[in-house]
């Protein structure tokens, strides 16, 4: 009624009335206290009198300020000076442009055991795993192929440690929980599992060697052990093993074919009459009243005498 022109609702950090977006004209603003008043300011940084938004956090290799973390985003990173001016890099490898970890290296090393027990070879394997730079490292999976000869008689791995190790078709795979994935500088862990040939397969590795190889994946690396354990233990036959029955006729086997040896032979010919000499011969009258009698032993045990002369060589 007063034919006043009709106000203009307000601008950024113009006194406004209202909650939230009160009266001001910009749908992006609020009407912000601002402690000695309401105005309009720019709802996602109602701080800045100007209304402008804020700034993005820098990220890699964006200029920023501050000291340490800095102003920079990601709370891995520092705010680095390159000499020319200072960068968001990434703390534990500042000098690369585009952020990336420094790879960690892994050594993998292998040894095997060989006990020779009653039931064949046992061979205990164990495989060390190592961290060997100055960065965390983080282990994706560890093979171990086994030897062919095994796979083909049906030999399996067995005392799988750590237990969440499987095995298929040869091959032993570790993939270690998220608890046990990241290795620390220097950390080491051990993985171990035996193999045992029977006895009656050891044959087939007589003069020969078990082959397994064992790799190591982390990130987009590798690394692999080779090992050769030659099979020491062989098969004997005990003694007891043999019946007494097939023994004591092996022992008479013996004696009588060394004693048709010496009856042959002109050697046992010679022991045989010096052995009668000696004893029947020397002793022969003591025989008179048991074994000949006496119309015949005086003729008899001549052509006995003379024989036994004449075998020897005598006259």
């Amino acid at each position: 009624p007063q034919c006043q022109p009709a106000q203009q609702a307000p601008q950024c950090n113009q006194a406004c009335t209202g909650t939230g977006r009160g009266n001001c004209a910009d749908p992006n603003h609020i009407c912000y206290n601002t402690g000695t008043g309401t105005v309009c300011r720019l709802a996602s940084n109602p701080t800045n009198p100007q209304c402008q938004p804020a700034q993005q956090a820098p990220q890699c290799n964006q200029a920023c300020t501050g000291t340490g973390r800095g102003n920079c985003a990601d709370p891995n990173h520092i705010c680095y000076n390159t000499g020319s001016g200072t960068v968001c890099r990434l703390a534990s490898n500042p000098t690369d442009p585009q952020c990336r970890p420094i790879n960690a290296t892994f050594s993998l090393v292998k040894s095997a055991v060989q006990t020779c027990t009653s039931q064949g070879s046992l061979i205990v394997y164990n495989i060390t795993v190592t961290n060997i730079s100055q960065t965390v490292g983080t282990v994706s999976f560890l093979e171990d192929n086994i030897d062919t000869n095994l796979v083909i008689l049906g030999i399996s791995p067995q005392s799988l440690n750590p237990p969440y190790g499987s095995y298929s078709a040869g091959v032993i795979r570790w993939v270690p929980p998220d608890a046990e994935r990241n290795y620390a500088p220097g950390q080491s862990r051990s993985f171990t599992y035996s193999i045992l040939i029977p006895n009656s397969n050891l044959p087939s590795f007589l003069n020969s060697q078990v082959y397994n190889r064992a790799t190591l994946n982390y990130g987009s690396n590798s690394i692999s052990f080779d090992l050769r354990t030659p099979v020491q233990c062989i098969i004997s036959i005990p003694v007891t093993n043999i019946p007494t029955s097939f023994r004591t006729v092996l022992v008479g086997s013996m004696i009588i074919l060394l004693g048709m040896f010496l009856y042959i032979s002109e050697f046992g010919r010679k022991i045989s009459s010096t052995f009668y000499l000696l004893t029947i011969g020397r002793y022969s009258h003591l025989l008179k009243d048991f074994i000949i009698p006496e119309h015949k032993r005086k003729s008899t045990l001549e052509r006995i005498y003379k024989r036994k002369i004449r075998e020897v060589g005598g006259e």
